[in-house]
């Protein structure tokens, strides 16, 4: 049968650099010609055919291999991304600073023009000079930088830009600093902004600088290591004292280490979220900085699925200490679609905590889930288990089981496995989907020895391009046990909690539980 299309096989696999363009020819013919720069073809396996061309079938095809070099397209970087001025006198000639444009990319770059964008705070004056530019040779006529005049950059070269700032004013007490944007156009969309900041002042008082080692993003899990030896005294004396602040995500409480007034403390990044972290200085005179300098750093999970729970305990007095009997033990758990033990909530239905090997927790951290083989990632890895304290416990999967139409549910839940003697907990669970937050539920309040059944995690989802939800969270009408009925998994109502829930490795109670549980 003549079609459009004619099939042929190759022996599989090969291994080519990537670019490379592989040409195709069927029968002894000649080879049809490497595809060019932006142009689309054919898949591998499907060849056109025309009415005058050979069918393929039958008859050895053959692939040649066409080096085809992969331009880097350009991109442009600034050095450093913000300039900060620090505090400056106003009516004093402009403080002066210099920015580098750089072609981080591997193609020309053009910049097309510079221009300061969004005054905020008391006036104040951003002004960029060109004239350095032109006298260096980095522009071909006077400024202004245009398109019709640009700067161009090869791939790798820098230009070197005179920023000034000359407040007109004082900055009132508990007011922002004067800020504006640089806004910097070339032939890359959208155009790069670089922040401006400054403070007029009365006094020239010392400048704090802030530098994260791991930079603006990272994983959970990574340790924070913060600089502070950048900042600088305005009179020359040096920098003898910081005192350093941290916001963290909702229910972190990590404290920076070895404490928060050197000049490098580090802090480990365990919950995911935004950290703000914010460095004041003084000099050997005594001079307190005029304004804090922050930076702030995203921690993103790089997983196809990651929970992580947080907890809070009012009565305990210091949350981030540690040791035996130190604070409040919960307990996260991550059930397979295969885990079954004994129905102990009275839905049923077999409960999924405490089975091996399927049920990831604590005692079960790395179980051998689905494929043998150890290059498919379907085994869940419980990476932290805190024992003494506000958590975090986190839980990481690669590549989830399921398939569009046939999804996996992948049962959470959290167990108070014992309080130590301070009593009640609030619980905070959170579920990211491929990097992004997805569910949170925050303060639950358990009580010891309760079983929390979250509910049920679908894979694939419609936060991974699949078709049901990411989550069922579970409700309740009451307690199925002492109505000997089921009434969890409601569509709405309280969290199913079970209390005094047995789930360890021997399956017997806690040491220290509520009253109201049976010795």
């Amino acid at each position: 049968m003549h079609s459009r299309f004619a099939r042929f096989r190759v022996d599989w696999p090969w291994l080519v650099a990537l670019g490379t363009v592989l040409a195709m020819a069927c029968g002894g013919g000649p080879a049809p010609s490497p595809v060019a720069d932006g142009q689309s073809s054919d898949s591998a396996a499907d060849v056109q055919d025309s009415d005058s061309a050979a069918e393929c079938a039958g008859d050895a095809c053959s692939a040649e291999v066409v080096d085809q070099a992969v331009s880097e397209p350009p991109c442009l970087e600034a050095k450093p991304t913000t300039v900060d001025f620090g505090g400056y006198i106003p009516g004093l000639p402009a403080k002066t600073a210099t920015l580098s444009l750089c072609n981080c990319g591997g193609a020309a770059l053009s910049v097309t023009g510079m221009e300061v964008l969004a005054n905020v705070g008391n006036p104040a004056v951003f002004s960029v000079n060109q004239q350095g530019l032109y006298a260096g040779g980095i522009l071909a006529a006077p400024p202004p930088v245009s398109a019709a005049n640009p700067i161009q950059l090869a791939p790798g070269a820098c230009a070197a830009v005179d920023l000034g700032y000359a407040p007109t004013a004082l900055t009132a007490a508990g007011q922002p600093s004067d800020s504006a944007v640089l806004q910097v156009s070339s032939n890359l969309t959208p155009p790069l902004a670089v922040p401006l900041v400054g403070v007029g002042v009365d006094s020239l008082c010392p400048v704090p600088h802030v530098k994260v080692q791991e930079g603006e993003e990272t994983v959970p899990q990574t340790l924070l290591h913060l600089s502070g030896l950048a900042s600088k005294a305005a009179s020359g004396a040096p920098v003898t004292k910081y005192h350093w602040t941290v916001k963290q995500p909702a229910g972190s409480n990590q404290p920076l280490l070895p404490n928060a007034n050197v000049a490098n403390p580090h802090l480990l990044a365990n919950a995911a979220g935004e950290y703000k972290f914010c460095l004041e200085v003084w000099d050997s005179d005594g001079l307190k900085s005029c304004a804090m300098s922050c930076v702030y750093v995203l921690v993103i999970p790089n997983d196809a699925i990651h929970i992580e729970l947080l907890w809070d305990t009012p009565t305990d007095p210091d949350q981030t200490d540690t040791g035996p009997a130190a604070g409040a033990d919960l307990d996260l758990h991550f059930g397979h679609p295969l885990a079954t033990h004994l129905d102990l909530d009275c839905d049923g239905a077999a409960d999924p905590w405490s089975n091996n090997p399927y049920d990831c927790y604590w005692f079960n951290a790395q179980p051998e889930w689905g494929s043998s083989s150890a290059a498919v990632k379907d085994n869940p890895s419980m990476d932290l288990d805190d024992t003494d304290g506000a958590g975090p416990e986190n839980l990481n999967l690669i590549q989830p089981e399921g398939e569009l139409d046939s999804p996996a549910a992948y049962s959470v839940g959290v167990h108070y496995w014992n309080d130590y003697g301070f009593g009640p907990s609030y619980a905070t669970l959170s579920i990211f989907i491929q990097g992004g937050l997805a569910l949170q539920l925050s303060k639950v309040k358990l009580q010891p020895a309760d079983m929390w059944y979250v509910g049920k995690l679908w894979w694939p989802n419609t936060a991974s391009g699949g078709k049901k939800p990411v989550f069922q969270t579970c409700y309740q009408s009451g307690a199925s046990c002492p109505a000997k009925k089921n009434l969890m998994w409601q569509p709405k109502g309280e969290w199913c909690i079970t209390p005094c829930y047995p789930v360890d490795p021997g399956f017997v109670l806690v040491d220290k539980q509520p009253s109201t549980c049976p010795p």
